[in-house]
């Protein structure tokens, strides 16, 4: 499956398996530039080294280990914009099809 990432005003195409590297990639950087050990982290998170080793180069893991990973190093508020409240947007074609629907309720109604 191929994604479209939009950054730098442009629109680029990654598969799953690029995004996953690349996210690999930045959080082995975060540990690095941190100046901790796989074997370090590894004690502080909780985590086993491999599961350590698997994130950062990219294999398949779990939102879990990444919340584990994100907080080791005082970064998850890099993932803030998924867990706050997200504000209902309605639609222009779905406002159009409620105020229709509720024309037809009310012709429908019958005097008593």
């Amino acid at each position: 499956m191929t994604i479209l990432v939009y950054t730098m005003g442009k629109y680029w195409q990654h598969t799953t398996t690029d995004l996953l590297i690349k996210i690999g990639e930045n959080l082995k950087q975060m540990r690095l530039n941190a100046n901790i050990s796989q074997t370090d982290f590894a004690e502080r998170s909780g985590l086993s080294r491999q599961t350590i080793s698997n994130i950062e180069n990219g294999s398949n893991s779990t939102l879990e280990t990444l919340i584990i990973y994100l907080r080791q190093l005082n970064k998850l508020d890099e993932l803030e914009h998924l867990f706050t409240a997200q504000e209902a947007v309605i639609s222009p074609i779905e406002l159009m099809k409620l105020k229709e629907k509720s024309k037809k309720e009310r012709a429908s109604k019958k005097k008593k």
